[in-house]
């Protein structure tokens, strides 16, 4: 189709986009599946909304202006997803990447011996049922359901053709098709959720080969694994699991806010074209739409529990960081440990590290946002550290508002002017958290195993040659501990 002299050709491009115009080509359609022809015998003869030349004109100048700022913020949004998936994919890979050379050499096997990769089968039309009780999967995922099952145990699915590699667990009876590998594997030896994140780290989609991308199991069963015993497989799984469901919530949210920006880009443009609204009438009305659908990592403390930790962190930096002593990076760690423990009762996402306690997203995700949210600021000079930012009453009534002032005051009152209190904070932190470990895995807490367990890692054994961490202090941060935060 071509437009005539009177009709704008971009004015006949958003137009041709728009829902009225779609079911009007829907109308005119003869034919069936790939045999459909447009009658444009009928078609010619339908009524479409044209307005004069002029108002035509200034509508494609209005829209190429709206539809090319939605299409930033989508790109935009695009983009933050990718982060964050490289960042879970960082994630992913610093927890199975072991450090103890001696350790991996006892892990290192062929992956062949830790799992096979079996052949999907295929399900005729007639067994595929809607609403059936069994999922049926393709390479990318469930494409429909049945009454029957193929397997009976929980397992993973892996892509043998068309998206080969891409993998999917489940944990019920299903149907794997002929597409697909389901993997076969001793559950007394091996943690499904660990051999999950296994897979997913090893990147099976780049080892697809042909014109129909195909994955090929022998290519496969010759990578080379490290694979620890059940109980750490099942402690890095949950480590795993709670930093990488956060960051799937977030990624999640984003995508919603995707979603939203192209319905809003759709809805507008026909909204436009048909006459159904005037550009006058929507001016106003769309700048506050867009800017509430489309706000980029914009501070909204309900958002996720990110920014509950960008908030408890502008706090801690308001109280205890000044110009002439900023607030290190060391007081963000051990502090922040403090202040969640106080409120919440949890260790969660803490490791260990040569510092003491560590967390890995407060230092490349929380720290970086408060930044950019203007939270908090690097101080003048070369003092390292941080101070607090021209926002941060942001997020100082936020947390006034939902904790009130009892935990932060606590804080400054045990921290704030202590004597020695990088030493302190690493003695308090190392030991709570350890306490907070042996209780998970249902070991009593005495001063013996605390020590054991510090001594049995590598980068915290050395801690205990130190002055600040002899029998009589650790004995007295185990009561502290007790004292504040009973057994949590």
């Amino acid at each position: 189709m071509k437009p005539n002299d009177n009709i704008h050709s971009g004015y006949f491009r958003y137009l041709s986009k728009s829902k009225i115009f779609i079911e009007l080509l829907q109308l005119c359609v003869t034919g069936i599946r790939e045999g459909q022809n447009i009658d444009y015998a009928r078609l010619k003869n339908e009524s479409i909304p044209l307005p004069p030349l002029p108002v035509q004109t200034e509508i494609v100048r209005y829209l190429d202006g709206k539809v090319s700022q939605i299409n930033k913020l989508i790109e935009a949004k695009r983009q933050e997803i990718s982060l964050l998936q490289d960042y879970k994919r960082g994630l992913i890979d610093e927890e199975l990447s072991f450090k103890n050379e001696l350790l991996k050499e006892k892990m290192r096997s062929k992956l062949k011996k830790v799992l096979r990769l079996e052949y999907g089968k295929s399900l005729p039309d007639k067994k595929r049922n809607v609403k059936g009780k069994y999922p049926v999967y393709g390479a990318n995922g469930i494409i429909e359901r049945t009454d029957e099952y193929y397997i009976d145990k929980p397992s993973l699915i892996i892509g043998r053709k068309g998206s080969a590699g891409e993998i999917q667990k489940c944990i019920e009876k299903f149907w794997p098709l002929d597409v697909t590998y389901y993997a076969v594997f001793d559950q007394g030896k091996y943690d499904i959720d660990y051999l999950f994140y296994l897979l997913l780290n090893l990147n099976l989609p780049s080892l697809s080969k042909g014109v129909k991308p195909g994955l090929n199991r022998n290519d496969v069963y010759e990578i080379e694994v490290y694979v620890p015993c059940l109980y750490d497989q099942r402690h890095i799984v949950e480590r795993l699991d709670t930093q990488c469901g956060k960051i799937d919530h977030l990624i999640s949210g984003i995508e919603r806010q995707v979603a939203l920006l192209g319905e809003y880009k759709t809805r507008l443009v026909s909204d436009v074209v048909t006459g159904k609204v005037a550009i006058q009438d929507i001016a106003a009305q769309e700048s506050k739409e867009i800017s509430q659908q489309a706000k980029i990592i914009e501070f909204t403390p309900k958002q996720s529990e990110w920014n509950e930790d960008v908030v408890m962190l502008t706090v801690l930096v308001n109280s205890f960081g000044t110009e002439a002593f900023p607030f290190t990076a060391f007081d963000c760690q051990k502090c922040h440990y403090l202040l969640r423990r106080r409120i919440e009762g949890t260790a969660e996402n803490y490791l260990q590290n040569v510092g003491g306690v560590y967390n890995k997203f407060l230092k490349y995700e929380v720290l970086p946002l408060a930044l950019e949210m203007k939270y908090i600021r690097k101080p003048q000079g070369r003092i390292k550290g941080f101070v607090t930012g021209e926002k941060a009453s942001e997020a100082i009534t936020y947390f006034s508002e939902k904790y009130g002032d009892e935990p932060i005051n606590w804080m400054v009152g045990k921290f704030r002017y202590l004597k020695n209190r990088k030493e302190e904070l690493e003695l308090l932190t190392t030991v709570d958290w350890s306490m907070v470990e042996l209780r998970r895995r249902k070991v009593t807490v005495t001063i013996q195993t605390v020590k054991n367990l510090i001594q049995a890692n590598k980068i915290w054994r050395d801690k205990l040659k130190k002055p600040h961490f002899s029998d009589e202090n650790i004995i007295r941060a185990i009561e502290w501990s007790y004292k504040h935060f009973g057994n949590n």
